[in-house]
């Protein structure tokens, strides 16, 4: 039964929406954006790569919050569950 329990638990864990981290592309995002600030000069150029900055930051915030209130989540669950004996 345990068993079960888990894999259903697991299976409405994935119907959390999120895209997850693409950390190596977030990663190569920043660089980029913080070698060309360095450089320019444009104001346009200047708003258009702070505003990627920006977008990493929020990406990585909104992701972070999505992981944790689906693992705080599955541990509620998980302790409804061994509460009521089910799990």
């Amino acid at each position: 039964m345990e068993a079960w329990t888990s894999m259903g638990i697991g299976f409405l864990g994935g119907f959390i929406p999120s895209s997850g981290f693409n950390a190596k592309n977030l990663n190569g995002i920043w660089k980029t954006s913080t070698a060309k600030l360095a450089t320019a000069q444009s104001a346009k150029k200047i708003a258009m790569y702070q505003g990627k900055q920006a977008l990493v930051k929020s990406t990585i915030i909104k992701g972070s919050i999505v992981y944790f209130l689906s693992t705080i989540g599955t541990t509620g669950v998980t302790y409804v569950l061994d509460e009521m004996g089910i799990y």
